[in-house]
């Protein structure tokens, strides 16, 4: 479990920009539908996800993530 999270973490923007995308939809398909929760559920969980992304790209978080990891797994 702790292996899994620790991949994540590292790799985030890899997995969490293909979801925002799903969420988008996701979203298109509810404004389409007039469902106002859902659609504002969804367009805001794929906002977050792009924008997290983007600043973890710009504050370097690959390459910081790498040692950060390295020293959890050693204990």
């Amino acid at each position: 479990m702790l292996y899994t999270f620790l991949f994540l973490v590292r790799y985030f923007p890899f997995w969490a920009v293909p979801l925002a995308l799903v969420f988008f939809e996701l979203g298109v398909y509810h404004y389409n539908r007039r469902e106002r929760s859902g659609t504002l559920t969804f367009f805001g969980a794929a906002a977050v996800l792009v924008i997290v992304s983007v600043v973890w790209i710009v504050f370097e978080g690959y390459w910081r993530a790498g040692p950060f990891i390295k020293r959890i797994i050693e204990g």
